[in-house]
């Protein structure tokens, strides 16, 4: 099936629906926070009843994202006639696994929009693309779809693309995206908004943390960049995980690594965040302990307690 033929069912999907849920995925970050953003909005505009849901709660710094306020952490599956889910790429993302099973036995449509290689593909309409951003892809949809996009639309699907790249710097930066990006800001997407929420507001105590996950910094024979954070590092300087958003890519910024990995305990267990900007495939890495993402950026979680056998045949 082609990528038109896909919108084409994701659009009479749509229209056949009266009450739509979105999901945002667990632990939501920028990504799949301003990707519901937009279809809340489309979905307003087509006079649909619409529901938010994420199985986490959103990070303090992330509630300037407009509807935000309308993010709940229950649902009643009964009562939609579909169901929208952004940037997971493998089922379990969606979360709500213990608490809303029915969600996976498919009772309701469900539409998943994703650009992860390792993308299961498990839900009914899966358009999957491996574009820099899936917000390209929901901005192409609503392009298909003949819909006005708003400046606060623009600024959501931007803000997603904007992210995604690290404002423009890594490797998937490409015509595609700048284009995309070109188009929503002829379309008034408020890039100063973006810059100053996204890059230029730290607060203290997430610069405390940062600086204990900067000084634990260290290179091995093998070229590769590895530091790690801890629990107490976490309790001591009064910040959550979302508060580690971009530290790994400083990481990543270290002269002549092969890559670079962030270790950080987290729920009893520890998460492995690997970013690289070479020509090397980190989900070959991630895949050998059941997870992936993108080739230039995956992670892994393992038991809480690290062997020393576990960490060679990583770094190996």
């Amino acid at each position: 099936m082609t990528k038109i033929e896909k919108i084409l069912e994701i659009w009479k999907l749509i229209k056949d629906a009266q009450k739509i849920l979105i999901i945002s995925h667990k632990h939501p970050d920028w990504d799949t926070l301003w990707a519901w953003t937009a279809w809340f909005e489309y979905l307003k505009s087509i006079w649909k009843y619409v529901e938010i849901a994420c199985d986490s709660d959103v990070p303090i710094l992330l509630q300037f994202i407009p509807n935000s306020e309308f993010v709940q952490r229950d649902f009643d599956l009964e009562k939609f006639d579909l169901v929208i889910i952004n940037d997971a790429w493998a089922k379990q993302i969606a979360g709500f696994i213990d608490t809303k099973p029915e969600l996976y036995e498919k009772r309701v449509p469900t539409i998943n929009i994703d650009h992860h290689a390792s993308n299961d593909m498990y839900w009914t309409v899966n358009l999957v693309e491996l574009v820099p951003s899936a917000t390209c892809l929901i901005y192409e949809i609503f392009e298909e779809l003949w819909y006005k996009i708003s400046p606060n639309t623009a600024t959501s699907l931007l803000t997603w693309i904007y992210t995604d790249t690290w404002s423009f710097k890594h490797s998937n930066t490409n015509s595609y995206a700048l284009r995309i990006a070109s188009k929503l800001m002829s379309k008034w997407a408020n890039l100063k908004k973006i810059t100053k929420n996204c890059f230029q507001t730290t607060k203290i105590e997430t610069m405390k943390l940062w600086w204990r996950v900067l000084s634990n910094i260290f290179r091995n024979e093998e070229w590769i960049t590895t530091s790690v954070v801890k629990q107490e590092d976490f309790d001591e300087t009064w910040t959550k995980y979302e508060d580690l958003s971009w530290v790994v890519d400083y990481l990543n910024s270290v002269p002549w690594s092969e890559y670079s990995i962030l270790l950080t305990e987290r729920e009893w267990k520890i998460k492995w965040s690997l970013r690289t900007e070479n020509n090397i495939d980190l989900t070959e890495i991630a895949w050998k302990f059941g997870w992936g993402w993108h080739k230039k950026a995956s992670w892994f979680t393992i038991p809480w307690r690290l062997q020393k056998e576990v960490v060679r045949k990583v770094i190996e």
